[in-house]
C-alpha cells in the first residue's frame, strides 16, 4: 500500500507504530536539493546459495565458490600496508571512482572487476541505465545496470572496456579502532564533469548485520548526498568499505566491508541469486492503457499504477469502485514518494485528481476501498499495472521471509494463521528503510491484546511485536517505510 490517510488513521487508532532509529542512505536526489532525503534507491549456483535456509544470507565461503577475485576473505589482504599521504591516498583511489548520474539521483560508483563497477541500489532506482564520468573526463552516457542486491543495497554497471583499472580491496574489519579512514566520492555534486571529493575521520567502531552477515564500519568522515557507492579507503590505499548510509543523525557513516561485499559481488557476477527475492514480474508495454481495473481483496489491499510521462505534462485521474462496494480513495504520487494528491470519491461518486509531471522518473496511481471489491481506474495518459508480488503472502511461523519496498511509500500485507494460544514475534530486519510494523487481529481488527513492541537492532532499522492469539484466525501483518520514501529488500520473521 501506499503512504497515505489510511495508514496515518490506523496507525493513530491501534498506537503500533513503530519508528526505527533515524538512518538514511546517502544518495543526492535531484531537482535543486529539494527532494527528501533518504534512500529513494540471477539464479542459484552450487555453494552461492543463502546460508542455513536464510533468504539473502551467504555461506561464509564454499568450495564451489565461483570466483575467487581479490575481493574473497580467501584473497582480501589486512589493511595494514605503510601508511600513505591523503594526497598519496586520492591519487591512487580516484582514477578508479565514477560519479553516477540518473534523471532522479547522483551517487558513486567504484571499479571493482575490469568492466564492472560497483554502487548502491538505491542510487540507480529504477533504471536500467546510468550516466558515469570518471576524474579523467571520460564519460558513459548510458552505462547498463547488469545486476542488483535490494537486500544489501548494492548495484553492479558494466563498462564498455576492461581497461580501467579496479580498486584494491582490503579487509578493513581487522583495523584498530580509532584507525585513520578517508572517503571518496562525489558528495553534493551539481557539476556534469565532477571531481570526486576526498574527507577524513577514525574508524569509530564496527556495526554487524547478522540477517546477510554483513559487517559495517562506522566512521565520523563527513559524509553527504551523493556519497551512496563511494570508497572508504585505509591509510594504506585500499579500499576497505563501500559508503551506504547516515547514521545516528548524520554524525556517522556506515560503510558495508568490503571483502564481504565483493563475495556478493561474485556471485552476482556467476548469476547467483544473493538477495533472495521473488521475482518481480516485467511489465509489458500491451499492459499499457488509458482505462484499467482490478479487484481489491481486503482493507489493505490496492491497486498500482505506473505512470511516466515527459516533464511539465498534465496528468487527469479517475478512480470509481462497483456498486455498494464503498468510494474508491485514488492518489498520486512522484518518484520520492511525495503524494501529489489524494481525493475519496463521496456517496458513491468518481474520485478525482490531477497534477502537472515536475520530476523525471515513475510516477505512482494508488486505488484503494474501505472493503473488497472492483475498481477502475481512468486517465488521459496511459498508466501500466504494477503487480506486488508480495502483498498477501502467507507467513509461516518457525521462518524467514524476504520481500521487497518496490516504490516510495510501497506497503505490504501478510496473513499469519494462527492458534488460540499462540505466542509469536513479529520482527522485520532491514538496511534500506525505516520499518512500521502494524499487526491486526482477524474479524474486528485492531492491535492484539497485550503487545509489546520493539525497535533498534545493530542498525537501527529493526522493529518488532510479541503477542499471544487471543483467538483462532488470520492475522494481518503490514510493513512499510515510516518516512515513505525508501525502497529495497527486508526479511520478516516470525517466531
Amino acid at each position: 500500500m501506499s503512504g497515505l490517510s489510511k495508514s496515518s488513521m490506523l496507525a493513530v487508532l491501534v498506537g503500533l507504530a513503530l519508528l526505527a532509529f533515524a538512518a538514511s542512505a546517502c544518495g543526492s536526489p535531484l531537482m535543486g536539493g529539494d527532494a527528501p532525503a533518504g534512500a529513494v534507491p540471477g539464479q542459484d549456483i552450487p555453494g552461492a546459495g543463502p546460508a542455513d535456509g536464510v533468504p539473502g544470507a551467504l555461506s561464509p565461503r564454499s568450495s564451489t565458490d565461483a570466483a575467487q577475485g581479490a575481493g574473497s576473505h580467501a584473497d582480501a589482504a589486512e589493511a595494514d600496508g605503510p601508511d600513505l599521504t591523503a594526497q598519496e591516498i586520492y591519487r591512487r583511489v580516484a582514477p578508479s571512482v565514477a560519479f553516477v548520474k540518473t534523471p532522479l539521483a547522483t551517487g558513486t560508483a567504484v571499479v571493482v572487476r575490469p568492466g564492472v563497477a560497483l554502487t548502491n541500489a538505491h542510487v540507480v532506482w529504477p533504471f536500467d541505465a546510468v550516466r558515469l564520468v570518471f576524474p579523467d573526463g571520460s564519460e558513459i552516457e548510458e552505462a547498463p545496470v547488469i545486476a542488483r542486491d535490494e537486500m544489501a543495497d548494492l548495484a553492479l554497471i558494466s563498462l564498455p572496456d576492461a581497461a580501467r583499472s579496479p580498486a584494491d580491496i582490503a579487509d578493513g574489519t581487522m583495523l584498530a579502532v580509532g584507525s585513520d579512514l578517508y572517503l571518496v566520492g562525489y558528495p553534493g555534486e551539481s557539476e556534469e564533469f565532477p571531481q570526486p571529493a576526498i574527507s577524513r575521520g577514525i574508524l569509530s567502531r564496527l556495526r554487524q548485520w547478522d540477517a546477510v552477515g554483513l559487517p559495517y564500519l562506522q566512521t565520523d568522515a563527513d559524509i553527504a548526498g551523493g556519497q551512496s557507492g563511494g570508497a572508504l579507503v585505509a591509510s594504506d590505499g585500499s579500499v576497505v568499505g563501500f559508503s551506504s548510509m547516515i547514521f545516528g543523525d548524520s554524525a556517522f557513516g556506515l560503510a558495508a566491508s568490503a571483502p564481504e561485499v565483493m563475495e556478493r559481488v561474485d556471485h552476482m557476477l556467476a548469476g547467483a541469486d544473493v538477495d533472495g527475492l521473488p521475482a518481480r514480474p516485467t511489465a509489458e508495454p500491451a499492459m499499457s492503457s488509458n482505462q484499467q481495473s482490478a479487484f481489491l481483496d481486503n482493507y489493505w489491499d490496492e491497486a498500482v499504477f505506473v505512470l511516466s510521462a515527459p516533464y511539465g505534462t498534465r496528468a487527469e485521474l479517475a478512480a470509481s469502485s462497483d456498486g455498494d462496494r464503498g468510494a474508491a480513495t485514488l492518489a498520486a504520487l512522484d518518484p520520492f514518494g511525495e503524494v501529489l494528491f489524494e481525493d475519496k470519491g463521496e456517496n458513491g461518486g468518481e474520485a478525482r485528481g490531477s497534477f502537472v509531471v515536475r520530476r523525471d522518473g515513475p510516477h505512482f496511481i494508488v486505488v484503494n476501498l474501505d472493503g473488497r471489491g472492483q475498481v477502475q481506474l481512468r486517465s488521459n495518459l496511459q498508466v501500466t499495472p504494477l503487480e506486488d508480488v508480495d502483498d498477501g503472502a502467507i507467513l509461516t511461523v518457525g521462518q524467514t521471509h524476504t520481500f521487497l519496498m518496490d516504490y516510495p511509500g510501497d506497503f505490504d500485507h501478510f496473513q499469519l494463521v494462527l492458534a488460540p494460544g499462540q505466542r509469536v514475534t513479529v520482527t522485520v530486519d532491514t538496511a534500506n528503510f525505516s520499518p512500521e510494523l502494524i499487526v491486526e487481529a482477524p474479524g474486528r481488527g485492531g492491535t492484539p491484546e497485550g503487545t509489546e513492541t520493539w525497535v533498534g537492532g545493530p542498525l537501527g532499522l529493526t522493529a518488532s511485536a510479541t503477542f499471544t492469539a487471543r483467538e483462532a484466525g488470520s492475522y494481518t501483518v503490514v510493513v512499510d517505510d515510516v518516512e515513505g520514501i525508501g525502497t529495497g529488500g527486508y526479511q520478516l520473521r516470525v517466531e
